[in-house]
């Protein structure tokens, strides 16, 4: 009898102990599992703290610069900076260009028209070449588009060598899909081309004004319209050709 006793309590020592190490080893993974996660959260804190307020300001302004300057990926600089920030590295940017910009020096190229002057633009230092359109007679200006609209995108190279263009631009906003869509299948909101709606995008709304998209137009007559317009609006305004920028203000209003 005694012998079954000692031999219960072996037993239940045992599973005693095989209860407390089993706990053990599950408090230790989760002990570990809790250390990995707060180093991690404060190496991403450290790290971020050190691109927003650290020394680094021309990684910083590489990512402002080029996460603003797309469409769909401007929420990778809202999310890491503050706008504040945002704002002072872009004025800071804009500035930049313009002082770059007026040490340039320009020479006529001859070119044969009447409403065309071509002008060869090139920097003091060397760094920059290249060449400035001014177009004097508005009506010059026209709009085109892919042939597969909606579907595949192209080129600005190729469009402008299938309408015998002297020169060419991207000229609106394009939701950038990744694939050939992304090189101007897909127009921002709406185009407009010839005085009519050739396209115009699926989630397009015009019951919040506030909301309208930046309007890139231009009537009949030539005359430029800038800002943000209905659909109706510049149809009835007579507008030949039309493109939008949604998420951007206009630089030049009114001149």
């Amino acid at each position: 009898m005694r012998d079954k006793r000692e031999m219960a309590r072996k037993i239940q020592k045992s599973v005693m102990e095989a209860t407390n190490a089993r706990k053990r080893r599950k408090f230790s993974k989760w002990l570990i599992l809790f250390t990995t996660v707060i180093q991690l959260a404060a190496s991403v804190s450290i790290c971020w703290g050190l691109l927003v307020y650290g020394p680094f300001g021309g990684i910083r302004r590489y990512v402002i610069g080029t996460a603003m300057s797309t469409y769909t990926h401007q929420y990778i600089a809202k999310m890491l900076f503050p706008q504040l920030q945002i704002d002072e590295v872009l004025n800071a940017q804009s500035i930049t260009k313009a002082e770059t910009q007026n040490t340039n020096t320009t020479k006529s190229v001859n070119y044969n028209s009447n409403d065309l002057t071509v002008s060869e633009i090139t920097s003091k230092n060397g760094s920059f070449h290249g060449y400035l359109i001014e177009v004097a007679n508005p009506l010059r200006v026209k709009l085109t588009y892919t042939k597969y609209l909606g579907k595949v995108g192209e080129t600005t190279g190729n469009m402008a060598k299938e309408h015998d263009a002297i020169a060419a631009i991207n000229g609106g906003g394009f939701f950038d899909s990744g694939s050939w869509t992304g090189t101007g299948a897909l127009p921002t909101d709406y185009l407009i081309c010839d005085g009519k709606v050739v396209w115009k995008y699926e989630n397009y709304s015009e019951t919040s004004k506030s909301k309208l998209p930046v309007v890139i137009a231009l009537d009949g007559a030539g005359t430029l319209i800038v800002g943000q317009h209905t659909i109706s609006d510049l149809l009835s305004l007579g507008v030949q050709y039309a493109v939008t920028m949604s998420g951007y203000e206009p630089l030049v209003v009114n001149g």
